[in-house]
C-alpha cells in the first residue's frame, strides 16, 4: 500500500440518513429477501471460513473500525490489516457468486 492517502478515503461517511430513506421505499418482499441472502452469507461465512478470517471480518466489516483499531486489537501491522481486508473483500464475491449461482436464498428454494 502507498504510504500517500486520499483524505476521503480515510474519513468515513456518516450515511445513517441515506440508509434510512434507501429502506423507506423497500418493500417487505424486498427486505425479506436481503435478510435471507444475509442470513445464507453468514452460515456460509461461519461454515467455510477459519476463526481468525471470521475474526476479521467482525473486526473489519461488520464492527467497521478502522484499520489502525483493528491493528492495535489484532497486533499486526497496518499493513497486514489491509491485506486481510482485500483478502476478505474477494472471499466475500467469491462467496457471493456461489450463492447466486446455486440459487441459495434461505428460504427454503
Amino acid at each position: 500500500r502507498r504510504k500517500r492517502s486520499s483524505f476521503w478515503s480515510e474519513r468515513p461517511t456518516e450515511t445513517d440518513w441515506l440508509d434510512a430513506r434507501r429502506n423507506e421505499h423497500a418493500s417487505p418482499e424486498a427486505v425479506s429477501t436481503a435478510r435471507n441472502y444475509l442470513e445464507v452469507l453468514l452460515d456460509r461465512i461461519r461454515d467455510e471460513w477459519s476463526e481468525s478470517a471470521q475474526h476479521m471480518f467482525e473486526l473489519i466489516y461488520v464492527q467497521e473500525l478502522s484499520p489502525d483499531e483493528v491493528a492495535t486489537r489484532m497486533s499486526m501491522n497496518r499493513d497486514a490489516v489491509y491485506a486481510w481486508r482485500s483478502r476478505l473483500a474477494r472471499k466475500v464475491r467469491a462467496l457471493r457468486t456461489s450463492i447466486e449461482s446455486s440459487g441459495e436464498t434461505g428460504d427454503g428454494s
